[in-house]
């Protein structure tokens, strides 16, 4: 008798708590909806990709003169920079290369060898990117190439916990007026799920490089980006919930 108590106990705590489960995480009525948002935000940090190098040309007869060394290039640079308010913190070097096989192993001239210094420099607006762009000098002078290759907000942060309040708010203002429609109210959240988060747009802009070196080349007044007319394109955070409600 003892044993067929203590199995009616146990079925009917076992039952008990089955059924609570099942209730909340499977309640009578509920509605699934999707919430979505958008913000785009301007960029405060614009990262910008210099190669500077050596200039050399071949002869008919096949030797190379070496017109601008990469040291020159390279000091013709950072006074470009210190000009238009660049600090030395806001430039590090990626890396040094040789574009070279032969001269790196057997120290000797091929071809028209080109010695390059690559910068990443991390500008605080378009102002700065104009400023530098309307006195940068072109390849003769060593400058290689130029693309903005990152754009940043410093507050990156801040601005995705917002996207994912307003996602969160659409969600639950579209289970509203639904369920307005019908004569029900929309009640507590049951279950919220992240769907897409984008984090935030990186741009690259490979196509500036050889606009902007084909404007330094000849001394065009009209740059690529001008005064306070330029457009910067934004940082564009988009995010996307999924989230149940209760109906009342």
């Amino acid at each position: 008798m003892k044993k067929i108590l203590f199995f009616l106990v146990i079925s009917s705590f076992m039952f008990a708590s089955c059924n609570r489960y099942s209730k909340d995480e499977h309640p009578e009525a509920y509605i699934d909806v999707m919430g979505s948002a958008e913000m785009e935000v301007d960029p405060d940090e614009i990262h910008l990709s210099v190669v500077v190098g050596n200039v050399s040309e071949k002869s008919q007869s096949g030797s190379v003169r070496e017109l601008l060394t990469l040291d020159a290039a390279d000091k013709k640079l950072m006074e470009t920079l210190a000009k238009v308010g660049v600090n030395k913190d806001q430039v590090i070097l990626n890396d040094a290369v040789t574009a070279n096989y032969w001269y790196l192993r057997y120290g000797r001239y091929v071809d028209n060898v080109r010695l390059e210094k690559r910068y990443n420099i991390i500008l605080d607006g378009v102002t700065q990117l104009n400023n530098l762009l309307s006195e940068l000098p072109g390849p003769k002078d060593g400058v290689i190439s130029v693309n903005i290759t990152e754009l940043k907000n410093k507050n990156i942060q801040e601005h995705r916990k917002e996207t994912k309040k307003m996602a969160m708010k659409a969600a639950k203002d579209k289970a509203s007026y639904l369920l307005e429609s019908v004569g029900a109210k929309a009640g507590k959240p049951i279950y919220v799920k992240e769907v897409f988060d984008n984090g935030y747009d990186v741009q690259a802009f490979g196509a500036l490089s050889n606009v902007v070196m084909q404007e330094a080349e000849r001394k065009s007044e009209s740059m690529v980006m001008t005064g306070g007319d330029t457009q910067m394109r934004k940082i564009k955070l988009i995010y996307e919930i999924e989230a149940k409600f209760e109906i009342l």
